[in-house]
């Protein structure tokens, strides 16, 4: 069990890492932020201005209450006043939180990556159990197979690693099942029929005995509907230990399980400050009174003809072979996943996520087909059906093994990995963006940033992703019979915000007034409210905090649209759009989410003098040099890789293209549009004639050394030159270059590769080396890899990019993906270096790239790459030479 682990455990922390979307608000409503509350809780919070409010005519306006000394940082969501959920799962979250705090660590990305990463040990753990539930059906082939499937599925890669209480019941549910199969004697080396061994196997089935019943409370007490499911294993298991061998089941389900369920009414009595039986609670909520219903209502069949299939997508057809293939003998694992399907069927209100341990079930299934196709012995042997099944029946016969089922397999599984990155990546990702511009905004105006979402209540997360006390506040949707509760639970933290106390209705003369219908019996909810009539909600909200507003306002886009000319008329402009996903696939949650900010009348400024500072040889180094370093590395390393004798032709060609190339641009242009404003255009300007000497002299020897370079070299150095070129010289409308070109940096970049993929082979032509070399594609993904540090120069860009709308890479992506997905290209390439290029020297600057992106803000690593190249022409210079 180990091997799969670890295997498992390097793709979930992956998908840890780079994970930059949301999914459904629990994740982090009912675990991160009230794990954030109970450590960091208790903070002063800003001072707003005090102010005082005339009465208007229609009702006086209340005082705002003072603000507490400590007031409550946080928010708690309805299910907290009303007891529906046990604060065991938010513990595992406070914990660490605790430690980042106490170890002065508590930085916003360790505050949301932790969890993150912690959750990948279950998702790890989870995968791991799948993979031996896959054994006991068919032996190790299957179990391969079956990681291979559950580490493709895109639902496990979208959903496992996120905190929700329903991926630990995956786990609970994959582990007790393994247990409870092993319990009753199932084992991938056969059950045995003498005495002796009997007794031999009597402690290891009592170890399983208690650990499914363990998992089988932990699944309780983190999500209690799990209780349900367990119902038809707790009843099989009676069953089938009647007699004598019952009182050790009862012994032991009331010592780990009842004291499971006990440790957890403790915990809850404790931070609730009174009794409250958390899966009783629930069930009354959802069964009983069916109240689950108002967050949407599905048909019965919902799990089984819609639901199932979503999750599985491209993995159905694997699934369903493997059902077939089974036998009657081998569906226990099916059973129990149409148990859980039918548990989950029960209520009206039903949920994706929900499908997560039915999924985990079947995914042995989909190993069971592949590897029938690719191992026609696999899973054939009886011992291994009876480890679920309880008794051997006839061997099946092989599938019929073929390229075209195998390759229709491999594309079932395929077809996974392309939708679980755009999941991760790209998919509701500005529910999560929106949190980082806000922290931005609050780290630069600590008492002057507060936010008012007019988003569905929850869409996005809160604190734990801000880790700022800074005032914020979204229209509450809690149900009627909890509103008040919910208000009273979170009163210290919404009372720097004031919100009308009935709906607010249009009169005639376009104007918003507040009034209350006694004919209503319910009262509506704050987002009722708004929902009704959005424009004369905003009014009222407006008017009622005159003269202090929100300064920020986050909304979707259709929404914002609709509210832009009141959010004018009080002086609010569109400050940022943030793409939200490609496909609209819910209606709560367009493709773009939007944030207005308050206009403040502009203040003149003096006009600011120019810094004193000059530039040094280090300033000078990167702003002329460092491309041609780069380009000499680059060509020294591929003649050291394709195994060519050192060119010093072509070696200066490249390093006196691009001097000429980027000089231009950075001492030419850089000069004339700078002036002496800055530090780089003082210097270029009081050094314009060596910069142009320099420049001269680069296009003499590199003519010079091109015209000795063979035919094949420089005919594919003419695209490069005039791609880079099209870099630097201001060419397009508005005297635009690809340089200063929103995205323009992505582009050259793409270009260069693509360029590069074809000067390669004609290099290693003109030279009589081999072009199906393994070396020389090594070399082509190398150029690819290296293309990507350009990026860095976007993400320097992506503030004015999404003010402007730009659909830049950093900004489709995100910031903190992009980052991630930069230090991975860069680590990959390292490994790259060493296995395939074998080029020790290349690891030098790939190894800085991937430390400046993991610690970008900070700035500290952005020397060491700079200073890494040199290192490395130098040390590829000598190899050439010594080779």
């Amino acid at each position: 069990m180990r091997r799969p682990f670890l295997a498992a455990l390097a793709v979930r922390v992956a998908c840890a890492l780079a994970i930059a979307t949301a999914f459904a608000p629990d994740e982090y409503w009912q675990s991160l932020e009230v794990a954030h509350r109970l450590v960091f809780g208790l903070v002063p919070l800003p001072q707003q201005p005090s102010t005082v409010h005339a009465a208007t005519a229609t009702q006086p306006l209340p005082t705002r209450p003072p603000p507490h000394p400590h007031a409550s940082y946080g928010h708690l969501t309805w299910e907290w006043a009303a007891g529906l959920r046990s604060y065991a799962h938010p513990l595992l979250f406070a914990a660490p939180y605790a430690l980042l705090r106490a170890l002065r660590l508590d930085s916003t990305w360790a505050l949301v990556r932790l969890p993150l990463l912690l959750q990948a040990l279950a998702a790890a753990a989870t995968d791991a159990y799948v993979a031996e539930l896959a054994g006991l059906l068919g032996g190790p082939q299957v179990a391969g197979w079956c990681l291979v499937c559950q580490l493709a599925s895109w639902f496990n890669a979208y959903t496992l690693v996120r905190t929700y209480s329903n991926c630990l019941e995956a786990l609970c549910v994959a582990a007790g099942t393994y247990h409870w199969l092993r319990s009753a004697g199932g084992s991938s080396r056969g059950s045995t029929t003498t005495s002796g061994r009997g007794k031999a196997n009597a402690t290891p089935q009592h170890r399983h005995q208690r650990a499914w019943i363990a998992c089988a409370a932990l699944g309780v007490v983190f999500r209690p509907a799990s209780a349900l499911f367990w119902v038809l294993p707790a009843g099989l298991a009676l069953w089938r230990q009647r007699g004598s061998a019952l009182v050790p089941l009862l012994r032991d389900a009331a010592a780990v399980g009842g004291g499971t369920l006990a440790a957890s009414l403790l915990v809850d009595r404790a931070f609730y400050g009174r009794w409250v039986l958390v899966p009783w609670e629930f069930f009354r909520f959802n069964m009983l009174a069916g109240a689950s219903v108002q967050y949407g209502g599905h048909p019965w069949h919902w799990n089984l003809t819609q639901g199932l299939p979503a999750v599985a997508a491209s993995l159905v057809p694997l699934l369903a072979a493997g059902l077939l293939q089974s036998g009657p003998d081998g569906r226990q694992l099916a059973l129990l996943a149409g148990w859980s399907l039918a548990t989950y069927s029960l209520p009206a209100h039903k949920e994706f996520r929900f499908l997560l341990p039915a999924l985990q079930l079947l995914m042995p299934y989909c190993g069971l087909a592949a590897a029938r196709l690719w191992s026609p012995g696999a899973a054939q042997g009886s011992s291994a059906r009876r480890a679920v099944g309880g008794r051997s029946g006839k061997e099946r016969r092989p599938a019929r093994q073929g390229g075209p089922w195998r390759r229709g397999a491999l594309a079932c599984i395929a077809l996974q990995l392309p939708m679980a990155a755009y999941f991760l990546l790209v998919h509701q990702r500005a529910q999560v963006g929106v949190m980082r511009v806000i922290e931005r905004a609050a780290a630069a105006d600590p008492a002057g940033t507060s936010v008012l979402f007019l988003t569905p209540c929850h869409a996005t997360p809160f604190y734990s992703h801000v880790h700022r006390p800074v005032p914020m506040r979204f229209l509450d949707c809690s149900p009627p019979q909890h509103a008040a509760a919910t208000a009273a639970l979170n009163q210290q933290e919404q009372a720097w915000l004031r919100l009308p106390a009935a709906c607010p209705a249009t009169t005639p003369d376009g104007s918003s007034a507040s009034h209350s219908s006694g004919a209503v019996a319910v009262q509506p909810s704050q987002r009722q409210c708004f929902e009704r009539d959005p424009a004369a909600y905003v009014d009222a909200v407006l008017q009622l905090n005159a003269p202090v507003r929100p300064r920020l306002l986050v909304g979707y886009a259709p929404l914002m649209a609709q509210l832009a000319a009141p959010l004018k008329r009080w002086g609010y402009a569109l400050h940022q759009r943030l793409p939200n996903c490609w496909v609209q696939t819910d209606e709560d949650s367009p493709c773009e989410l939007q944030l207005a900010q308050q206009a403040f009348p502009a203040v003149a400024q003096p006009p600011v003098a120019p810094s004193a500072s000059e530039a040094t040889a280090w300033d000078v180094y990167t702003w002329l040099f460092l491309p041609s370093v780069k380009a000499g590395a680059y060509a020294s390393a591929t003649c050291l890789v394709l195994g060519l004798p050192l060119d010093a032709c072509m070696v200066t060609t490249l390093v006196a293209a691009a001097f000429l190339i980027y000089g231009y641009d950075r001492g030419v242009k850089d000069a004339h549009d700078e002036g002496y404003t800055t530090k780089r255009g003082r210097f270029m300007n009081r050094h314009q004639p060596a910069v142009r000497a320099g420049l001269a002299t680069a296009a003499v020897g590199c003519t010079a050394a091109a015209a000795q370079l063979p035919a094949e070299f420089a005919s594919s150095l003419l695209p490069i030159v005039a791609i880079s070129m099209a870099y630097a010289a201001p060419f397009l409308p508005g005297g635009h270059s690809l340089r200063t070109l929103p995205g323009g940096k992505t582009i050259v970049a793409c270009s260069m590769w693509a360029l590069g993929c074809a000067w390669l082979p004609a290099v290693a032509s003109g030279h009589g080396g081999e072009l199906g070399s393994p070396q020389l594609a090594a070399m082509l993904l190398h150029t690819g890899l290296c293309s990507a540090t350009n990026l860095f120069n976007d993400i320097r860009d992506l503030a004015d990019d999404q003010r402007s709308g730009t659909l830049s890479l950093p900004v489709l992506l995100g910031r903190n993906t992009t980052l991630g997905l930069l230090a991975g290209a860069a680590a990959l390439d390292a490994s790259l270096c060493l296995a395939l290029l074998h080029q020790p020297a290349l690891l030098l600057p790939n190894l800085a790239v991937a430390a400046h992106a993991l610690d970008f803000d900070s700035g500290r690593w952005k020397g060491a790459v700079q200073w890494a190249y040199a290192a490395q022409l130098l040390l590829l210079l000598a190899l050439a030479a010594a080779s």
